[in-house]
């Protein structure tokens, strides 16, 4: 059904964007890279990721075209950046 479509695409992008941070955290810790973005002090759950990414394509659709990974690490780093 469409609704059973529409479930497994948002659990898809929800797996997405819960993935890619975690990946940044294990190169964080392998110290392959520096932290790029830092959640707020209180932390954050995966549904809170999920609509900053989101916020962050409407506003920026020009860049579309680019990949996901790039676009979800965008949004990350704009939403919450390491002071």
């Amino acid at each position: 059904s469409a609704s059973a479509i529409q479930f497994s695409r948002a659990t898809d992008c929800l797996g997405y964007i819960t993935g890619l941070p975690d990946m940044h955290e294990a190169f964080v810790d392998l110290k392959t890279f520096k932290r790029q973005w830092c959640w707020p002090a209180e932390g954050i759950s995966n549904r809170q990721m999920a609509p900053a990414v989101y916020q962050y394509l409407q506003q920026n659709t020009a860049l579309l075209d680019q990949s996901a990974a790039l676009l979800t690490s965008f949004a990350l780093l704009e939403t919450y950046p390491c002071r």
